[in-house]
C-alpha cells in the first residue's frame, strides 16, 4: 500500500483527523520479524486468530487502514484484495485468509466503515468483500504501526512480510510462492469482458476465468441475477494453471446492474461474486468536442475512449493535467466511423469532481457536444461534479449513429447480427434508427435465396429484423445488406 502524503494534508487542511508520520519514522515490523499473536471478533460475530489460522497452513494478508485514508480507498478499488479472498479465502480454496483491520480507534466510528459517518470517504462494508475488524489500533501497534495505513502478510510458518504494492499478482506470489504455499484445491479468478456500456437495450453477459490451482478445472457453475431473474450457467471444459477461458453467461438488459456469482468448480463449493453496471448510450455524430473544467487537484483526472473492442482512441492521462487547476479544456475528436464507443471520465481519488467537500472551490465538470461544419452544433452529455458524486470512474456510451455534416449516414453500417449460431430466431440489428431493411436477402451456401418470415422492431436506442430460421436446414447461410457500394454481407451459422 502507498501512503499518500498529498491525500492526507488535503484532508488535514479541511475535516480529518490524519496526522502525517515521515516514512523514515514507520516502524512496522521488518520482514522476516516473527508476528505476534492475536484474537478478533470481525463485523459479522466471527473470531479469528492468527496462530490458529496459521497452524491450519494458511497465509494470513493484514489490510490496516482507516475510513479516512483515501489511498486505502482507491486500494479496494483496485480490487486485489477481494480477489485473493475470493480465490484463495474461506469460499475458494482455503489457503489465505485476508482481514481489513480499521486501525483509528481515537475518531473513526462504525458508522464511518458503513459510510454514514463524517470521517469517511466511502462505504467499506459495501466495497470490501473480507472480514472487517473494527477498533484494530492494539493489533495495529503489534505490528509496529502508529498512524500510517499499511499492509502485511503472515506465511504459515509465522514469518512477516511487508506488502509494498496491492495488485494481485503481488499479493499471489507473496502469499504462495513466497509463502512455500501450494494451492492444491480447485481455485479460479472471474472477471467482467467487455464494455460497461452498450448500445443495444439488452448486452451479452461474458466473462474470463482463469484457473489458479494445480488442480486442473473441469466444470463450474455460476447464478447470472439481473433484475429478479436468476439463471444457472454451466461451464465444462479443461483448463489448466494460469490458462483462461471466456464464458458467455446469456443477455442482459441495459442500462442497469447484473451480478454473477461462481458457485462451484470441479463440484466443490465456492463463493465468487462478480457485479457489473452496463450504462446507456447517448446518441451524437462522428465529430464531438470533449470539454472538461479541472476542479482544485487536476492532477487526479483524466479520461479515454474507446471503440466497441476496447481498443482506446483517445486518452488524457492522470496526472497529465497537473498545474491546470479550475481551467476548461477542450478536445475535438474524430470517431473513426458510425458505431458504438464508450467514454470514462477518471478520478484517481475516488472522490470525483465534488471539490466543494474540501473547502471553497468550485466544482469540476465535463461535457459532450456534437460538432457540425466545424461548429459545436448540440450539447449531448453534462457531468457536474456536485452533482455526480464520488467516483473512481464514470462510464456511459456514445452510439454514433450520423455522420458530421450530413443527414443520410450509410445504412449497413455496423449491422449486427446474433446470437450466432442460431437455432429459432435471428436477429439483425442496426444503431441507426432510420435503418431500412428492405434490402435484405439470405442464401444458403449453393447460391439459392430462401425465403423467411421477418418482424421488425425499434427501441430508443436501435432498429432490428427478426428472422424465423426454424425451418431451415442445420449449415451456414449469407445474409446481403443494402446495394450497390454499401452492400454488406454477413454469414451466419443454423444449429
Amino acid at each position: 500500500m502507498t501512503f499518500n502524503r498529498f491525500l492526507c494534508l488535503r484532508l488535514l487542511s479541511t475535516f480529518l483527523p490524519c496526522l502525517l508520520v515521515g516514512q523514515g519514522a514507520w516502524a512496522q515490523l521488518p520482514d522476516g520479524s516473527v508476528a505476534p499473536d492475536f484474537s478478533a471478533v470481525d463485523l459479522d460475530g466471527e473470531a479469528w486468530g492468527l496462530f490458529s489460522l496459521l497452524d491450519s497452513g494458511q497465509t494470513v494478508v493484514l489490510n490496516f487502514g482507516a475510513t479516512w485514508c483515501f489511498s486505502c480507498w482507491a486500494d479496494e478499488h483496485e480490487g486485489a484484495l477481494n480477489t485473493m479472498h475470493n480465490a484463495f479465502g474461506p469460499d475458494g480454496s482455503g489457503d489465505v485468509t485476508v482481514l481489513f483491520l480499521e486501525f483509528d480507534d481515537n475518531s473513526t466510528l462504525l458508522e464511518d466503515l458503513s459510510g454514514s459517518g463524517t470521517n469517511t470517504v466511502g462505504d467499506w462494508m459495501e466495497s470490501i468483500d473480507y472480514p472487517i475488524i473494527d477498533s484494530a489500533g492494539s493489533i495495529h501497534a503489534l505490528f509496529g504501526g502508529s498512524n500510517e495505513p499499511f499492509a502485511c502478510l503472515v506465511c504459515p510458518d509465522g514469518l512477516v512480510t511487508n506488502v509494498p504494492v496491492l495488485d494481485f499478482d503481488t499479493l499471489r506470489d507473496l502469499c504462495l510462492s513466497g509463502c512455500d504455499n501450494a494451492v492444491n484445491d480447485p481455485a479460479a479468478r472471474i472477471e467482467h469482458l467487455g464494455l460497461r456500456s452498450s448500445c443495444e437495450d439488452s448486452t451479452l453477459a461474458t466473462i474470463n476465468m482463469t484457473s489458479l490451482g494445480a488442480d486442473t478445472l473441469t466444470a463450474a457453475t455460476f447464478n447470472l441475477h439481473s433484475g429478479n431473474d436468476t439463471t444457472e450457467v454451466t461451464w465444462t471444459g479443461t483448463l489448466s494453471l494460469d490458462s483462461v477461458t471466456t464464458i458467455e453467461l446469456g443477455f442482459v438488459p441495459v442500462p442497469g446492474p447484473w451480478n454473477v456469482a461462481l458457485t462451484s468448480l470441479n463440484d466443490d463449493l465456492r463463493n465468487f461474486p462478480l457485479d457489473v453496471d452496463v450504462s446507456e448510450s447517448i446518441p451524437t455524430k462522428t465529430e464531438i468536442e470533449v470539454k472538461l473544467t479541472t476542479d482544485h487537484w487536476p492532477e487526479e483526472t483524466g479520461w479515454r475512449l474507446v471503440d466497441d473492442t476496447g481498443v482506446v482512441l483517445e486518452e488524457v492521462e492522470v496526472g497529465s493535467l497537473t498545474g491546470q487547476q479550475e481551467t476548461t479544456l477542450t478536445w475535438d475528436v474524430e470517431l473513426p466511423s458510425l458505431g458504438c464507443y464508450e467514454m470514462v471520465l477518471l478520478d484517481a481519488v475516488g472522490d470525483g469532481l465534488q471539490a466543494e467537500l474540501y473547502g471553497n472551490y468550485p466544482n469540476g465538470s465535463l461535457t459532450i457536444s456534437n460538432i457540425d461544419a466545424g461548429e459545436v452544433a448540440s450539447l449531448e452529455l453534462t457531468w457536474e461534479g456536485g452533482e455526480e458524486g464520488a467516483f473512481f470512474e464514470r462510464v456511459t456510451g456514445i452510439q454514433a449513429d450520423e455522420v458530421s455534416g450530413t443527414d443520410e449516414p450509410p445504412l449497413t453500417h455496423d449491422l449486427r447480427l446474433y446470437p450466432n449460431p442460431a437455432h429459432h430466431t435471428l436477429t439483425l440489428s442496426s444503431p441507426i434508427l432510420a435503418a431500412d431493411f428492405s434490402n435484405i436477402a439470405v442464401f444458403d451456401m449453393a447460391g439459392r435465396q430462401v425465403h423467411l418470415p421477418t418482424v421488425q422492431k425499434q427501441t430508443v436506442h436501435t432498429r432490428s429484423l427478426e428472422l424465423d430460421i426454424h425451418s431451415l436446414a442445420a449449415g451456414m447461410y449469407l445474409i446481403t445488406c443494402g446495394e450497390g457500394q454499401n452492400t454488406k454481407n454477413l454469414t451466419f451459422y443454423k444449429n
